[in-house]
């Protein structure tokens, strides 16, 4: 088989999953758009609060992972909302990636990661929250990433792998 063909067939799961992460997120996204609803301001608040000065808010503490993204978007790229939530949903992406390769990880299986991968693209309770400023999104997310890295370290126990899957 020549390597054009090899690099297609060994990308054409991922093609897959693109297209139709883009049908489910795009379609989510027309419905949904960017939804700012009653716990978004103390989330933006404190996030624009920290831009001045670290400070420890003991109600929203809990919410820090997501605080500091926000933080992360609205100074680091000069995003607004809008860039949070498109930074959501480039990360919902890169974490059905992230569910695809664990899956085959542990199954050795082309056809199990793809149905894995694509089971949890077309429920749409997952993927609905890319739309709102809200932890749900990002949680999500980085669950898929730390299956990913505890995976990883579980079938390669490096100190590089302990101190990555540690991260998430």
């Amino acid at each position: 088989m020549p390597q054009n063909q090899r690099t297609f067939v060994r990308f054409a799961p991922l093609i897959l999953i693109l297209g139709a992460w883009c049908a489910v997120n795009g379609k989510l996204f027309s419905v949904y758009g960017v939804k700012v609803v009653s716990d978004s301001p103390r989330y933006i608040e404190y996030a624009n609060g920290l831009a001045s000065g670290f400070y420890i808010d003991t109600f929203n503490i809990w919410y820090i992972g997501y605080v500091l993204y926000l933080l992360v978007v609205f100074k680091v790229f000069a995003a607004g909302i809008t860039g949070a939530i498109v930074g959501q949903y480039v990360l919902s992406f890169l974490s059905v990636v992230a569910l695809y390769r664990t899956t085959f990880l542990l199954s050795r299986s082309t056809v199990s990661a793809v149905v894995a991968s694509l089971l949890f693209v077309a429920f749409p309770d997952i993927s609905q929250w890319n739309s709102y400023i809200l932890t749900e999104s990002l949680y999500i997310s980085f669950t898929c990433f730390s299956f990913y890295f505890l995976v990883v370290y579980q079938q390669n126990t490096t100190t590089k792998n302990l101190a990555i899957a540690s991260l998430f």
